[in-house]
């Protein structure tokens, strides 16, 4: 979980799923947080944690999942594309990418909220923005992922997912 904060994805996937195990990649100050929520809920054995800066370090290696939620709706499509290139050299081959975020319709006009939320990236960032499905694809597969899919999620926002092809 990159940019994982206090780690609560990765605290609520291993609950849900016993099998998994989970590591929250994230600023030193803000991995010492996620240490203590990690365990308050009493899952430290399958969540551990990882300090670094995502635009500085890689992503260790061997992953078999890389989970970007909300993370590149903060900056450009170089610096973007420069996390998705470190997650496909983390990730095993055949392992994913998971993007999390609101994505704009391919006319960049809509939804609202999509569109309001891209504006306030950019005023506040000076590069950020929302991106459509199709952008993040785009990204994604520059890189080298393949077979890139859209999942809408009920909350508006979606998941874009994509494989990191064999032999790579």
């Amino acid at each position: 979980d990159t940019g994982g904060g206090p780690g609560t994805y990765s605290i609520f996937l291993v609950k849900r799923y016993p099998d998994l195990r989970a590591i929250v990649f994230d600023l030193p100050q803000t991995v010492e947080i996620a240490r203590q929520v990690i365990a308050e809920f009493g899952v430290a054995d399958r969540v551990t944690t990882r300090a670094g800066d995502y635009f500085k370090d890689d992503f260790g290696q061997n992953n078999d999942v890389v989970l970007l939620s909300a993370i590149l709706h903060s900056m450009g499509p170089e610096r973007s594309r420069g996390l998705l290139k470190k997650a496909f050299d983390s990730l095993i081959s055949g392992g994913i990418v998971v993007v999390h975020e609101g994505l704009l319709d391919e006319d960049g006009t809509s939804p609202l909220g999509a569109v309001l939320f891209s504006l306030n990236m950019l005023v506040n960032t000076g590069e950020g923005q929302s991106y459509s499905g199709k952008e993040i694809m785009d990204l994604m597969t520059g890189v080298g992922f393949i077979q890139p899919k859209i999942v809408p999620l009920p909350v508006h926002t979606s998941l874009v997912i994509s494989v990191k092809a064999g032999g790579s």
